[in-house]
C-alpha cells in the first residue's frame, strides 16, 4: 500500500502542469462563487470525475458541486490540509487529493478512514505512485 501511495504522489506531481493548462483551456459557462456555494473563490484546480462532478480544490478545502448542490470537505471532514492544487482518480474511483504532497483522499464521496495507517499521509515523503489498468500502466 505504501509503494502505491508513493507512486501516486509522483504521477501527480509529474501532471501538475498537464492539469493547470487543461484547466486553462476550459470555456466558462456558468461563473461560481462563495455566494452560491464554494467554500472560497481562490480556486486552485477544478476536477470532473468520472461521473459527472465536478471538484474545486481551494484555499479552504474542497468543493464538491453536482449541477445543482454543493458539499464541502475541509479538515474538520478529515483533509490533512484545507489548500489542495491537484486533484486526482484513481482506477477504482478514489479521489485524491494534494497541494504539492498527497494530503488525503475521499472514497464514494466521504473522507477514508485511515486511522489504520501507523503515520498520516500528511507526514509521509511520498515520491511516485502508479495506477495499473488491464492495458498497463
Amino acid at each position: 500500500k505504501r509503494l502505491c501511495l508513493i507512486i501516486l504522489i509522483v504521477f501527480l506531481l509529474s501532471n501538475w502542469t498537464v492539469s493547470v493548462a487543461y484547466t486553462a483551456e476550459l470555456e466558462i459557462e456558468k461563473t461560481l462563487t462563495e455566494t452560491d456555494g464554494l467554500v472560497s473563490n481562490t480556486v486552485l484546480t477544478i476536477f470532473e470525475d468520472s461521473h459527472g462532478t465536478m471538484w474545486f480544490g481551494t484555499t479552504d478545502g474542497v468543493t464538491r458541486y453536482d449541477g445543482e448542490n454543493f458539499r464541502t470537505f475541509t479538515t474538520e471532514d478529515g483533509l490533512a490540509w484545507n489548500t489542495i492544487g491537484l486533484i486526482f482518480e484513481d482506477q477504482q474511483g478514489m479521489l485524491w487529493f494534494a497541494d504539492g504532497v498527497l494530503s488525503s483522499f475521499l472514497e464514494r464521496g466521504k473522507p477514508m478512514d485511515m486511522s489504520w495507517m501507523e503515520t498520516p499521509l500528511s507526514e509521509l515523503d511520498i515520491t511516485m505512485y502508479y495506477d495499473e489498468t488491464p492495458e498497463g500502466i
